[in-house]
This record gives C-alpha cells, structure tokens and sequence, in this order.
C-alpha cells in the first residue's frame, strides 16, 4: 500500500507515471481489474485529472468487528475515479492475529463508502486510513 506515498513523493518531485491494478468489484481476488496511467509534470494544467485525499479515525473500535463510514468528495469527479487505501494508524492487541480487511465500496463520482473489519480473534482499539483519490 506505498502507492499512496510514492504518488505524492513524485507529486513533489515534478513528475510522477502511475499505473495501477485496482479493484473493479468486491474482492481483490476478482479478475476484473482497472488501470490507470497518466503522465503530469507539476504546474501543467490537465483538463479533468483530479486528486482527493483524506483521512478517517475509527475510534473507540472495542467489540466492533465491522463500520462503514461515507466518504463525500468535496466536488464531483466528471468519471468514478480510482481509491487507493492506506492504514497510517493501527492500535491493535498483540497478542492475537491482526487479521483486517479495508474496502472502498460503491465508488461513485460523488463519493465513497470505506468497510473496514475485522474477524476472528482479532482485537482492535482505533485504526486511521487515509485515502487517495484520483481521476
């Protein structure tokens, strides 16, 4: 999940060539992939490349094993843009499995909805993603 990071790095460093793989559907094991690939150099304008980022603190987490929280765009992008997700914080009990799952669902060009859960014995006390929009 440094793809995040890189993005930006390159965003600073004039210039960035991103292609990525990402979800289409549900599960990341899903054949049915998007891609993207752009050449900027910082302070050219690009009719309709766009990039949103932010982030979510989900705290208190104990005895939650699933939240959903909706992510509105602060203005619409013209297409579904592609998310990318990144746990910048995790408080998490170790001494058992960390085992989590997060998920931008229905992607629209307003927004998004970000899942994040956990399963089995996992215990979770806050966690904070932050995530990249573009398009």
């Amino acid at each position: 999940m440094n793809i995040a990071v890189t993005v930006f790095m390159f965003l600073l460093a004039g210039s960035f060539n991103v292609i990525l793989g990402l979800e289409n559907g549900s599960d990341f094991n899903n054949t049915q992939t998007r891609g993207l690939d752009s050449k900027v150099k910082r302070g050219d304008p690009v009719r309709g490349f766009k990039i949103e980022s932010g982030s979510v603190y989900l705290h208190p987490w104990t005895g939650v094993k699933e939240k959903k929280v909706s992510i509105v765009f602060k203005q619409p992008f013209c297409s579904t843009p592609y998310i990318i997700l990144e746990p910048t914080v995790l408080d998490i009990d170790k001494n058992f499995n960390t085992r989590l799952v997060i998920k931008a669902i229905d992607v629209t060009q307003n927004g998004f909805v970000l899942q994040v859960y956990t399963y089995a014995d996992t215990i979770l006390y806050a966690i904070e993603i932050s995530w990249l929009a573009i398009y």
